[in-house]
């Protein structure tokens, strides 16, 4: 039996266990069955990719060889990068050329005019959240929005290619003027969405595209497990918005000088962006919207030297010289959650980033894999009467699953809920 075919047996058995445990109660042992299988499943990622890599013992051919080389001229490479991403071999994005093609690209693009923006009018709300296992984070995300006096239209973007919408989640946030936009339709349909061929090859490539065409003119952008904890409007009208039409949160951390050697036009440090949560007026700033969707389409070079799409808005707004504005220089944190301050220091956004609402079964029956790109640290949702609205997003949470235990879905166990103390509710 080769190594391959091992990790996948011992990943299913682990996630046997890990039923097994949840059906018992036992969520400590069920969390540690959960991590073991993600592991398996990272190591035999790892191992399919090496395979894949590797001369051929039949045919003595190397599978998908790297076209990068030291020696490779930087034209020559710029070319390359503009075809349709490929897993290569060797550590190619960290080549001088391929990192002087690239910023060479990027300085182009960001001198070229965008094509003309789609017509946008008005306010909205767009959030990414495709498939069940984004689900329960975004059904608490729309009723905490509507909670907190927001009557917003609101588009949720998934990728129909991928089967991420189920007409089960329509009929579960019906009334709550949830519109939801099948990004890969919206893509063939669109021309000037199709930056790079094929399309949406990277789940966090969608955030950028859904809010640049979205049709609101001013654009609030949620992740799927991050709620506002009051009216997100207010800010839409704060005088710092108003005078840049960008507004974007910080991360824990900074993007250190070393960073920009791979993307050019600045050396210094500064915060980085924590992108679940950011609003645009996109009369005025379409050509850097634009110019972050077109970094995004390279995800396969830029995603090598960032996590995901979170400074990409950053790289954009400085080709650009653009202003924001920014609440603070950095986020606070609270045991699973990234709490985002406002200007005034007070609570604006929950991300959950490591303890999202989640369920075990979908309503048709499959097992849904919650595997996200952080580890998830609480075997279940687990309840912080510290955090802002914690308790309100916890009775959300139930009363989804009053609705799916009526489709047939299990629960998941929960902690006991009280009234939310006044002061956690401020914010």
């Amino acid at each position: 039996m080769d190594v391959t075919t091992t990790i996948r047996m011992l990943s299913t058995r682990v996630q046997k266990l890990e039923d097994e445990a949840r059906t018992r109660g036992d969520g400590t042992v069920a969390a540690m069955y959960a991590n073991a299988a993600q592991l398996f499943m990272l190591a035999n990622g790892f191992i399919d990719r090496a395979v894949a890599m590797k001369p051929s013992v039949k045919s003595g051919l190397i599978t998908n060889p790297s076209p990068f080389r030291v020696e490779t001229k930087t034209s020559t490479v710029a070319k390359l990068l503009a075809r349709t991403p490929q897993a290569w071999d060797d550590p190619w994005w960290n080549l001088d050329n391929v990192i002087d093609a690239f910023k060479n690209m990027l300085r182009d693009q960001a001198a070229t005019p965008p094509p003309p923006s789609p017509k946008f009018s008005g306010r909205g709300i767009v959030i990414c959240a495709g498939g069940w296992k984004y689900f329960p984070s975004l059904y608490v995300t729309v009723k905490m929005i509507r909670k907190v006096g927001c009557e917003l239209p609101i588009q949720v973007w998934y990728l129909g290619d991928r089967g991420e919408f189920d007409p089960a989640m329509g009929d579960l946030l019906k009334g709550q003027a949830v519109e939801w936009i099948d990004a890969d339709k919206a893509w063939r349909a669109t021309p000037a969405m199709q930056i790079r061929q094929p399309g949406f090859t990277h789940g966090w490539m969608l955030k950028p595209f859904s809010a640049a065409f979205s049709p609101f003119a001013e654009v609030l952008c949620f992740d799927a497990d991050s709620y506002p904890c009051y009216d997100p409007q207010r800010l839409l009208d704060h005088p710092e918005f108003v005078r840049t039409g960008a507004l974007f949160t910080a991360d824990i951390n900074t993007f250190p000088v070393a960073k920009w050697r791979h993307f050019g036009f600045m050396n210094e440090e500064c915060p980085a962006f924590e992108s679940g949560q950011y609003l645009i007026d996109k009369s005025r700033n379409w050509d850097a919207i634009y110019l972050t969707c077109w970094i995004n389409a390279f995800h396969d070079y830029v995603y090598k030297h960032i996590h995901g799409d979170k400074d990409t808005y950053l790289l954009a707004w400085t080709a650009l010289g653009r202003e924001f504005a920014q609440p603070a220089p950095v986020c606070d944190y609270h045991t699973h959650s990234i709490i985002q301050p406002d200007f005034d220091g007070n609570a604006f956004t929950v991300h959950r980033t490591q303890d999202k609402f989640r369920i075990n079964v979908a309503p048709s029956g499959e097992r849904v894999i919650n595997k996200y790109y952080g580890l998830m640290n609480w075997p279940e949702p687990t309840l912080v009467r510290q955090i802002p609205h914690e308790v309100t997003a916890f009775k959300f949470f139930k009363e989804l699953q009053a609705k799916l235990k009526k489709m047939g879905t299990p629960e998941v166990p929960l902690p006991s809920l009280t009234e939310e103390a006044p002061h956690a509710q401020a914010g």
